[in-house]
């Protein structure tokens, strides 16, 4: 979550704008943290490391953006990740000196920026998670399944109770963010008795909770599904016609009918139209398994 952000005359330190989001640093003096920042980038500088972009503290992580004469600064969750919202320091800053041109601004008082909270509010707006389908599914030992899309911040959740709270969604995106990377794109772990799988590739994510009682042999199927349904998120999938009649005899005519209706469709329009998603991506993953599908961009 963000938590603040300000923008500070490069050179000087001078505050230029500030945005207090949450209620813990409602009370505090914007020029503290521009004065941290400057003593921090002269020591930097002293020590030859360059000037920072990102340090953390206590209980919140700092993420730095310095362009030309201006720099951004972010302060948020220790847990949130942290490329992320480099992107977002990136934006704010390229917005801000397109707005503005300072060299054209004497002298320069914070108060001639206020304006920028509209123009901040609709580059926040996109850094904000926004749920596309909010569906009741039955799975066995499944509590909540959520699939995510980092190109624009939207995401899909599959519940099998309402034991999860909708406000936990962005926490447990984030946790997923967090803690995969590229040489461990999938990690299981516990939090308050559920397991989690977690799995990353790319631009596109999922949680999967599962109640505590669940054992490994019984969610394996749809671990493994959740893993492909990430891995194909962008594609379209349709069935090889050279290879229907070996679909038929294989899946039998029902399964491949069923299919008829997807073919040809992405994921996210999937998860739209169908009843059962998850089920049907399970029968698609399974198709693909045995080479009768195509994959389509």
């Amino acid at each position: 979550m963000l938590h603040y952000l300000m923008i500070l005359q490069r050179e000087t330190g001078l505050l230029l704008f500030s945005e207090k989001i949450s209620k813990e640093f409602k009370k505090l003096q914007p020029e503290l943290i521009s004065g941290l920042m400057t003593a921090l980038n002269e020591f930097s500088k002293m020590m030859r490391i360059g000037e920072l972009s990102t340090f953390i503290s206590h209980n919140f992580k700092v993420v730095i953006s310095a362009k030309e004469e201006i720099s951004v600064i972010l302060v948020i969750d220790l847990e949130d990740n942290e490329n992320l919202w480099k992107s977002c320091a990136v934006e704010v800053v390229s917005t801000f000196r397109k707005q503005y041109n300072l060299k054209k601004i004497a002298p320069i008082e914070s108060s001639y920026f206020n304006d920028f909270n509209q123009t901040l509010a609709k580059i926040l707006q996109k850094y904000s998670w926004k749920i596309v389908i909010d569906q009741k599914i039955s799975l066995d030992n499944v509590s909540l399944l959520l699939f995510f899309d980092l190109r624009n911040f939207t995401y899909y959740r599959f519940y099998s109770n309402n034991t999860v709270a909708k406000s936990d969604d962005e926490t447990l995106i984030e946790k997923t963010l967090e803690i995969t990377t590229t040489e461990t794109p999938e990690v299981k772990t516990t939090e308050g008795g559920a397991i989690l799988y977690l799995i990353q590739e790319g631009t596109f994510g999922a949680t999967l909770m599962l109640t505590e009682q669940a054992r490994e042999k019984d969610y394996l199927r749809v671990q493994r599904t959740v893993a492909f349904i990430v891995k194909h998120f962008s594609k379209r999938f349709s069935l090889n016609q050279q290879l229907e009649k070996a679909a038929i005899s294989i899946f039998g005519e029902e399964t491949i009918r069923e299919f008829s209706l997807y073919d040809g469709k992405s994921i996210p329009e999937i998860f739209r139209d169908a009843v059962e998603p998850i089920r049907i991506l399970e029968n698609i993953r399974r198709l693909m398994l045995r080479g009768l599908l195509v994959l389509m961009e």
